[in-house]
């Protein structure tokens, strides 16, 4: 296996260090700490906090974004201004459904 002189300590063994051992622990010891280390870090990530549950076609608007929403909640409205509009579109916040332009 081992040449004496690489295992040999003699008496003192708490000098004894196997020269493998050492090369083992260097090469290999922060990538396993990491590989260990990566589900903990995983899941310690919050989940998103808006998922999207549904996309209204819109098919008068021309390309841009959106500047400005406004809700009515009593009214279950939403109403939006895009960029390149001069419009204000309406929504129903209970049907998904648009409204009006105004």
């Amino acid at each position: 296996m081992f040449s004496s002189s690489l295992i040999d300590c003699g008496a003192n063994m708490k000098n004894c260090q196997l020269p493998f051992l050492s090369d083992l622990l260097k090469r290999y010891c922060l990538p396993l700490l990491l590989l260990f280390s990566m589900p903990l870090l995983l899941h310690a990530q919050q989940p998103a906090p808006l998922k999207l549950i549904e996309s209204i076609p819109l098919p008068g608007l021309k390309e841009g974004d959106f500047d400005h929403f406004a809700v009515d909640l009593d009214g279950h409205r939403l109403f939006l201004t895009a960029e390149a509009n001069v419009l204000v579109e309406v929504f129903d916040a209970q049907t998904n459904k648009l409204i009006r332009t105004v």
